[in-house]
């Protein structure tokens, strides 16, 4: 994306990243139910408490206001995640794809 976290356009990712978090959040069990079908098919991505922590993501317990303020949070704490970085450079070393 380019810039800094201040930027027009990172804030208007984030707020695009919170609406569409707060849009999905009333399909959580319905999402959870989908993914449950798949809890046995041994892909390592579906491993055992793969579907509490999936739907402890969706923040079923608080309010919309709470919900956006938690994922906003997300957002500013992943931006700024060694692990985020690195990975955001191999994008750009291996794919050109700009972070």
């Amino acid at each position: 994306m380019g810039g800094t976290v201040e930027s027009a356009p990172f804030r208007r990712f984030t707020e695009l990243c919170i609406r569409a978090f707060l849009a999905v959040r009333p399909y959580c069990e319905a999402i959870c139910t989908l993914v449950s079908l798949m809890m046995e098919t041994n892909l390592p991505c579906f491993i055992d408490d793969a579907l509490r922590k999936l739907r402890h993501r969706f923040q079923p317990t608080l309010s919309d206001k709470e919900a956006a303020s938690w994922a906003r949070e997300m957002i500013r704490k992943n931006t700024l995640n060694k692990r985020t970085m690195i990975y955001d450079s191999i994008q750009w070393h291996q794919n050109q794809i700009e972070y």
